[in-house]
């Protein structure tokens, strides 16, 4: 009777352990020790400190996760929900991060290094404090409400991002695309922007104040009411912008186009502009007074 009991246990649990055992005995340590933090985030909700080497981590719901400290290297991630999820300290390299949910989660001081494919992620109200983003493919990502205060967005692709209504001070934007790209009513004081595309952004009552401004292209940019109190803008195009209403006051402009430009209603009080040929300045307010060129008969 014993030995059929035996038995009956050994058909009921032994396959799957086998099966268990029989991956685990085909796999690298490596492997092994993935397998056996995945595990442990699926139990707990919790894996700090962890390695997801070449892990699988797709379309899994890991809201509120804590994941502080992990490194994530050539893991699949596409369309994973870590909403919420500490993920401060975290790692990324060579990562598919596709239409990744990251509302509200906390990846201050993260790194996105080598390939990673952020294309459509949700980082809306997300804390990306001094987080490292520099040559990633940030297009259609959603930053609305997200801190991103001295990130470094150096040299990456946000084509049509929404990052309006954002603090982005400090923050570099050095040789970033953001063509198309929506920052309107963002703060991007002091925000280093040598090289950055903005061509056919939206940037109403976008604050550039104190901001270092060299070689950026401004081309047909909705830039009415921003202001660039105190900038320095040098060898910039702004051909075809719309800056009505923007503010420069104390800025200085070396070398820059503004062909047709429309400045209607500027203020350019106190501020050196030496270049400035066939822009709409109607209403322009300069050292030497109003300006009322190029307006429009009504």
């Amino acid at each position: 009777m014993k030995t059929k009991l035996l038995t009956i246990c050994l058909l009921l649990f032994t396959p799957q352990v086998f099966a268990e055992e029989g991956i685990r005995g085909s796999m690298t340590p490596a492997e092994v020790s993935t397998w056996n933090d995945i595990e442990k985030l699926k139990e707990t909700n919790s894996c700090k400190e962890c390695d997801f080497y070449y892990g699988d981590l797709s379309n899994l719901d890991l809201r509120n996760a804590d994941l502080k400290g992990s490194t994530f290297n050539n893991t699949n991630l596409k369309k994973t929900n870590l909403s919420g999820a500490d993920l401060s300290d975290c790692k990324f390299e060579q990562n598919n991060l596709l239409d990744v949910n990251f509302t509200s989660a906390n990846l201050n001081r993260a790194e996105f290094h080598t390939k990673v494919m952020l294309m459509g992620a949700n980082f809306t109200k997300a804390n990306l404090e001094d987080t490292n983003f520099e040559e990633q493919s940030l297009d259609r990502a959603d930053f609305r409400e997200a801190n991103l205060k001295g990130a470094n967005l150096k040299g990456a692709n946000l084509k049509g991002a929404n990052l309006s209504n954002l603090n982005l001070y400090n923050t570099d934007l050095s040789f970033a695309d953001l063509s198309s790209a929506n920052l309107s009513k963002s703060d991007l004081t002091k925000v280093y922007l040598r090289g950055a595309n903005f061509s056919n952004a939206t940037l109403q009552s976008t604050i550039f104040h104190s901001s270092n401004i060299i070689n950026v292209d401004f081309t047909n940019a909705d830039l009415s009411g921003a202001n660039f109190s105190m900038a320095t803008i040098t060898k910039s195009n702004f051909s075809g912008a719309n800056l009505s209403a923007a503010n420069f006051v104390k800025a200085i402009i070396y070398e820059t186009n503004f062909n047709n430009a429309d400045l209607s209603a500027a203020n350019l009080k106190e501020t050196n502009l030496k270049k400035i040929n066939n822009a709409i300045l109607c209403g322009t307010k300069t050292r030497l007074g109003i300006i009322n060129s190029g307006c429009k008969e009504k």
